[in-house]
């Protein structure tokens, strides 16, 4: 299980999620198979996702097997915020 960390109440703009060290490791790989400009797409928040599992201790699974299939967003200059 991963440490407590101590951080303000959530904001009404704030998800909270509790997930087990499986989910957590699912998550992260889902995170690192996402393509799109790291700062003009919805990946900009897959990465934050990854870093922010990464420094909770989270690391990939044992005997994943990596395969071609990814997740790939537009830019989303100039357009509706998802």
């Amino acid at each position: 299980m991963f440490a407590k960390r101590l951080s303000p109440l959530p904001t009404p703009d704030t998800i909270v999620i509790h997930m087990s060290v499986v989910e957590a490791r699912t998550l992260k790989q889902i995170c690192q198979h996402v393509g799109g400009d790291p700062n003009a797409s919805p990946r900009k928040h897959t990465d934050a996702l990854n870093r922010a599992l990464s420094d909770a201790g989270v690391y990939n699974a044992q005997h994943t097997i990596m395969g071609r299939c990814e997740i790939f967003f537009d830019d989303t200059t100039n357009k509706e915020t998802l």
